[in-house]
C-alpha cells in the first residue's frame, strides 16, 4: 500500500515467510526473516542499502515454548500484585518527558 518516494524499512513481521527479506520496488524493505524461529537475522546497511543476513543459531521460540509448557501447571499460585507508588508515577512521567524531548 506504500506509494511514497522515500524508502520504508519495517520489521516484526516476516512478509516473505522465508529466511529472505521482502523487498518491493527497491524502496520497501521487510527485514524480519524469523531469526527467533531459526531462519535468519537480517539487516540493511545504509546508505548503500546492502542486505546483510546470517543464519540463526537455533529456533529460540521453540526452546522458550518448550520450557514454558513444561513449567506451566494449572495449580501454579497467582502472582502477587505489585504496589504502584507516587514515586513510581513520578519516575514514569520523568521518563516520558525525556523521551518526548528526544
Amino acid at each position: 500500500m506504500y506509494n511514497g518516494d522515500r524508502p520504508l524499512l519495517m520489521g516484526h513481521h516476516n512478509y516473505s515467510d522465508t529466511d529472505q527479506p521482502f523487498i518491493y520496488q527497491a524502496r520497501v524493505f521487510g527485514l524480519d526473516t524469523d531469526c527467533v524461529t531459526g531462519k535468519a537475522l537480517t539487516g540493511l546497511l545504509l546508505p548503500s542499502f546492502k542486505i546483510v543476513s546470517v543464519p540463526s543459531r537455533a529456533n529460540y521460540w521453540a526452546q522458550v515454548w518448550q520450557t514454558y509448557t513444561e513449567t506451566k501447571t494449572p495449580s501454579a499460585p497467582a502472582r502477587k500484585e505489585v504496589e504502584w507508588s507516587g514515586n513510581d508515577e513520578e519516575r514514569l512521567l520523568h521518563l516520558i518527558d525525556e523521551t518526548i524531548q528526544l
